[in-house]
């Protein structure tokens, strides 16, 4: 069988698509010998992993379950492994070496490990290897970099959290297969080096965080055409500099969180008709600024959390007919304003956790039959508002942790909704 790969975005993210299901360690009655050792090992460090129709493990998950280089040589005895996902200082670079027999691995993950740039250049002689996850290996350096360029297969890499910076990026220019590069957290990153990430070709995902990325670095990665997904996290971007997005042309998913840009940049944003995800968490926007983005008739996403969005900004929703998703979290609205999403009839997923919304906002809620997930933590709801939600019949998760609603109000509306699940932490 083989691993499909699906971008996701917004999260943007790998998906792994596999037309199997979820098994214990512990299924392992007609493994060889080499493999039942390894499913046993697994199921030692309280790991998972996924077989194949004809039975042989493909996947193998010890995320948070330290394992060492000595423990690593069993695995290497599963002949079919197509993804391990590994996590936690006892690996280094002997352990990598172990794993060099895996000629089927498609996905690796080497989080918070110790690995070396000695370990990138044992791993482009893997043949199949599409997907690197180095998070947090802050062994890694720019000059490791360079072997990026020499993996036949690599499309998407994720660096986040190490100490990567602009002389890494110049020898990624080499490196012309990727597709998703994930620079979070890599705060020596500045607009330099975008310029040098400017020239790949195939590059659809990018993912920065970084206070030196400005509006110098957005005009280089405005020549980015094929881009899809952009995260542009704390960056020092101005209203002015959001201008040159409007260049990128396939650009689907836009988060900009924690970036001080406000009404005037909502109004750059809103040329950028391809848009059908956007994160604006933490920005300086207010309602005036919602008009601007009237010009996305597609958008399917919306984050306005922790932003001053009040009732009169709700008032513009009307303006997206297939928003899907929206996102109001610790924001400045009451129950007066929730009659606005009555309009949104596409609305399947809405938070509104930490604001004033009482019972009475709950009836303006009670005819949005087609909610799949309501977060109502941390608001003024009780037992008797949750009378208005029994008919939402579509409702799979529903969040009521820290309001007034009781164990038995919960119970109740449990029993009125089979299919919901309702958490009502204390």
């Amino acid at each position: 069988m083989k691993l499909h790969f699906k971008h996701r975005g917004g999260g943007t993210c790998l998906a792994l698509l596999l037309a199997l299901c979820w098994q214990n360690a512990n299924s392992a009655a007609a493994d060889p010998p080499g493999d039942a050792a390894a499913v046993a090992l697994v199921q030692q460090l309280g790991g998972s992993l996924a077989r194949d129709e004809g039975g042989a493990v493909i996947l193998v998950d010890l995320q948070e379950r330290p394992v060492t280089d000595q423990q690593l040589a069993v695995l290497a005895q599963l002949p079919d492994l197509q993804q391990l996902n590994l996590w936690g200082a006892a690996v280094t670079d002997q352990g990598v070496e172990k794993l060099m027999v895996l000629d089927k691995l498609q996905v690796l993950e080497l989080q918070n490990t110790m690995v070396t740039d000695d370990s990138l250049r044992m791993l482009q002689k893997l043949p199949q290897l599409k997907s690197l996850n180095l998070r947090r290996c802050t062994q890694i350096s720019d000059e490791g970099l360079a072997a990026i360029a020499d993996f036949p297969r690599l499309a998407y890499l994720h660096l986040l959290y190490t100490k990567i910076g602009d002389a890494g990026l110049a020898r990624l220019q080499a490196a012309k297969r990727l597709r998703l590069l994930d620079l979070r957290g890599c705060m020596s990153v500045t607009d330099a080096g975008l310029l040098s990430l400017s020239s790949l070709p195939e590059l659809v995902a990018l993912k920065l965080r970084s206070s030196s990325v400005t509006d110098a670095g957005l005009a280089h990665l405005s020549k980015l055409s094929q881009l899809k997904s952009l995260a542009l996290e704390d960056a020092g971007l101005s209203d002015e500099g959001l201008a040159a997005l409007a260049q990128l042309k396939e650009l689907a998913e836009l988060n900009l969180f924690r970036v001080p840009i406000g009404d005037e940049g909502l109004q750059q944003l809103g040329r950028i008709q391809s848009l059908r995800q956007l994160n604006l968490r933490s920005t300086y926007l207010t309602d005036d600024g919602l008009p601007h983005l009237a010009g996305l008739p597609n958008l399917e996403k919306l984050d306005l959390s922790e932003t001053d969005t009040s009732d009169a900004g709700l008032t513009h929703l009307a303006r997206f007919p297939a928003l899907q998703s929206l996102n109001l979290w610790s924001t400045r609205i009451s129950d007066q304003g929730l009659a606005a999403l009555q309009t949104c009839q596409k609305l399947t997923a809405l938070d509104l956790k930490g604001n004033y919304i009482s019972d009475a906002g709950l009836k303006q809620l009670s005819g949005m039959k087609q909610l799949q997930t309501l977060n109502l933590s941390e608001t003024q709801v009780s037992d008797e508002g949750l009378k208005n939600l029994q008919g939402l019949q579509a409702l799979q998760s529903l969040d009521l942790s820290l309001t007034h609603v009781t164990q038995e109000g919960a119970r109740q509306l449990q029993t009125l909704l089979p299919k919901a699940k309702i958490v009502r932490a204390e």
